[in-house]
């Protein structure tokens, strides 16, 4: 429901992302994150779970780029994703 009333709204994207990650479709949580990236370059928790995505998928270089990325964006962004039940 919330999707269809605000389909770019960056943050339900990046809820999705999670959701995605969460049930390990790792190609499916790098697109929501790509969209949610797309209104909010500077998302921190959609950058990290892609890069969590990326790593998954063995794409170690564009992985460290997200997380350094994130890292930029928000100091405490591992510790933000630890409490959502991401670890690297």
């Amino acid at each position: 429901a919330a999707l269809a009333q605000a389909p770019d709204d960056p943050l339900i994207r990046e809820n999705r992302g999670f959701v995605a990650l969460k049930a390990g479709d790792w190609e499916g949580a790098i697109g929501f994150y790509d969209a949610a990236l797309a209104r909010d370059r500077d998302n921190a928790l959609a950058l990290w779970g892609r890069g969590y995505a990326r790593e998954k998928l063995g794409r170690r270089a564009e992985a460290q780029r997200d997380y350094a990325a994130a890292r930029k964006a928000l100091k405490d962004v591992d510790k933000a994703m630890g409490a959502r039940g991401l670890v690297r």
